[in-house]
C-alpha cells in the first residue's frame, strides 16, 4: 500500500504539464509502469526544444486493437506546422531524444499531432 501511495505522489508532478485525456486510465497505466515517469517529466522541455510553438502538450492512453499489448501513452503535440514540417520535427525529436530512451520506456510512449 505504501508503494502505491508513493507512486501516486510521484506521478502528480510528471503529469501536471499535460492536458490529460482519460485521466484515470493514464494514472492507472503510470502506476503499472512507473518507468515512464522520468520520460514524461523530461518530455515537455525536449519537445519545446524541437517544436518552438508548443503551448501545452496533451497525453492520452491508447490501446491498439491489433498491437497485442496493454497500451501506450501518446504525447500529443499541438502544432500549426505543415504535415511535412511536423514529420521533420518528429524525426528531429527521435534523433535528439526518443531513440535514446530505454527500450522498456520507448515501447510505452508514442508521439502524435494534436490539432489546435
Amino acid at each position: 500500500m505504501a508503494e502505491r501511495a508513493a507512486t501516486a505522489t510521484c506521478t502528480a508532478p510528471a503529469l501536471a504539464a499535460y492536458d490529460l485525456r482519460e485521466a484515470a486510465a493514464i494514472r492507472a497505466f503510470v502506476e503499472r509502469h512507473p518507468e515512464v515517469l522520468d520520460a514524461l517529466a523530461e518530455a515537455p522541455a525536449r519537445i519545446a526544444a524541437v517544436f518552438d510553438d508548443v503551448q501545452r502538450l496533451g497525453l492520452e492512453f491508447f490501446i491498439d486493437p491489433e498491437g497485442g499489448h496493454e497500451g501506450e501513452l501518446t504525447l500529443l503535440i499541438p502544432s500549426d506546422a505543415s504535415p511535412e514540417e511536423f514529420l521533420d520535427r518528429v524525426a528531429a525529436l527521435d534523433e535528439s531524444w526518443l531513440l535514446d530512451l530505454p527500450c522498456e520506456v520507448s515501447r510505452l510512449l508514442g508521439v502524435s499531432r494534436d490539432y489546435p
